[in-house]
């Protein structure tokens, strides 16, 4: 947006104006169709619309061109002080305008007396405020003990007025430290309970995890007892195997044993192999 028409000394002329915001032209620039807007003006009307804003044409942000020439002039052109209604009458060009504002002899300042919190018009008055008696600056406790500390020329002051503000602010200022407490003991009873959940958490987790290692203690302690009896197996029956062959090679040494005589021996042997 442009500069406020009413800062401006003399008469504002049209075609130093925006076209769209209608104040005076900050950093012009000109559209192909020859429309003269403040560039933070157009910029987002062409981003959002793609055109000129009086429908002329379509229009991109690199068909803007800037306007040196007017940008100079309406630098040069002369504006009043924003302290005037303070007594400055000075008016500075547009280019000088912040510079001015900075050193004005008319701006406000903060009085720099320690709880004053009064503006002082000029910086020669702040000056004159540490050296000598001013109406801001603070002087002497009250002389009816209410503790307030009175202006030299302050005659309306009224102590029981005085503690009855003092009174509120006080009272005031419990009901907040009241209401930061229970917020804080709100905060610290939900972060209680955060706790005892994750200390539950936690401990049903090691429970879960103590009895997942009785189990593989377990299941590797059946291994070991599986592995131990395989080998004693095996051999038992290699050696019953073993022991059949002998028999039947002596049997048939004696062919002349009878079918029931041999079953008896056949019998022994599974016996004495048990």
């Amino acid at each position: 947006m442009g500069f406020d028409v009413e800062k401006f000394v003399c008469s504002v002329s049209e075609d130093r104006t925006c076209a769209l915001c209608h104040h005076v032209l900050d950093n012009p620039v000109q559209s192909p169709c020859g429309h003269v807007f403040c560039s933070s003006c157009i910029l987002p009307w062409v981003v959002q619309h793609g055109c000129c804003p009086f429908r002329c044409q379509g229009l991109n942000t690199g068909d803007l061109t800037n306007v040196l020439a007017l940008r100079d002039v309406i630098l040069n052109m002369k504006v009043v002080c924003e302290y005037e209604p303070n007594g400055c009458s000075e008016q500075p060009k547009l280019r000088d305008y912040i510079a001015h504002i900075k050193v004005c002899g008319q701006r406000l300042v903060p009085c720099t007396n320690r709880g004053c919190g009064e503006l002082l018009r000029s910086v020669e008055e702040l000056g004159a405020d540490k050296n000598n008696p001013c109406l801001c600056k603070p002087r002497v406790p009250c002389g009816g003990g209410c503790g307030a500390t009175l202006k030299e020329v302050d005659n309306g002051h009224m102590c029981v007025e005085y503690l009855k503000a003092r009174v509120h602010e006080q009272e005031e200022h419990v009901r907040c430290l009241e209401g930061e407490l229970l917020r804080l003991r709100e905060r610290l009873s939900a972060r209680e309970l955060e706790l005892v959940s994750r200390i539950k958490a936690m401990r049903k987790r090691l429970q879960i995890q103590g009895i997942k290692l009785v189990q593989q203690a377990r299941n590797m302690e059946n291994v070991k007892a599986y592995t131990k009896t395989v080998p004693t197996e095996c051999e038992s029956k290699v050696n019953h195997t073993a022991c059949d062959a002998i028999l039947c090679v002596a049997m048939r040494g004696y062919p002349w044993l009878s079918v029931a005589m041999r079953a008896p021996m056949s019998s022994m042997h599974r016996f004495n192999a048990v």
